[in-house]
């Protein structure tokens, strides 16, 4: 086994499989005690949908206080 991240709180892991509809690369091992969640894959995604409906609407705002634009 090798190691390849290390993951720390608040971070997450399996998203490449659910974007591509693929098994994951990957397993996951814990080296401490640790709490896990899951999201079902239409809670992911509109979680995803949420966060860029949001990321362009900050860019848009952005946008509009530069004059050139």
């Amino acid at each position: 086994m090798t190691r390849v991240l290390t993951l720390v709180s608040g971070q997450s892991f399996g998203e490449l499989a659910l974007i591509h509809k693929q098994l994951r690369a990957a397993r996951i091992v814990c080296q401490t005690l640790t709490q896990l969640a899951y999201l079902e894959k239409q809670e992911f995604k509109k979680i995803v949908s949420l966060a860029l409906k949001q990321e362009v609407s900050e860019k848009g705002l952005f946008l509009k206080e530069i004059s050139l634009f």
